[in-house]
């Protein structure tokens, strides 16, 4: 097997997390914790968060599903699979008033490793998202949608303080 495509395959799982796939699931254990680690067992549709089980059957499906689809698909041995685990150091807040949320801004750093056959690869990929929320639309609204190199990884807190300092001033 070539190792750009595990390369590839590693960088999708990341992207496949912090993307919207199974969000409604997700989100409300990142919420829950506010900052932390979300460790996802592909092979395994296993997720820990800070090192505790938490049930996650969607998200954890989709990230199998995805993978077995991509060996059918790139005609490799499922069996030949040794380890796909996608860690996510996450910080997610939200700003509610009087119980109505007014905006939500997330901060994903994803790293994933993959192991076929005993040829490795390391996905990453940092991405920040904030949105407000629109009560006459009835959802989200996204503010901006970042994915970011390494490199740009400096420059994140004073973007995220312009996220909250823009929500705020955009919230309904």
């Amino acid at each position: 097997m070539r190792r750009g495509l595990i390369k590839d395959y590693a960088n999708a799982l990341c992207g496949i997390v912090s993307g919207w796939q199974a969000e409604d699931e997700r989100l409300p254990h990142l919420q829950q914790h506010g900052m932390g680690v979300l460790e996802i067992d592909v092979l395994a549709e296993a997720a820990r968060i800070d090192g505790v089980d938490v049930r996650m059957p969607t998200s954890t499906m989709i990230l199998r599903s995805w993978l077995k689809n991509a060996a059918e698909r790139d005609a490799w041995e499922w069996e030949a699979a040794e380890r796909a685990v996608v860690t996510v150091h996450f910080d997610v807040e939200q700003r509610s008033r009087d119980g109505v949320p007014l905006w939500r801004m997330e901060d994903y750093r994803c790293r994933s490793e993959l192991r076929v056959a005993g040829h490795a690869a390391t996905g990453r990929l940092h991405k920040v998202q904030a949105g407000v929320f629109r009560r006459e639309g009835g959802g989200w609204t996204l503010y901006e949608d970042r994915g970011l190199v390494e490199s740009a990884a400096a420059d994140v807190p004073e973007l995220l303080t312009r996220y909250r300092d823009a929500l705020d001033r955009e919230a309904p």
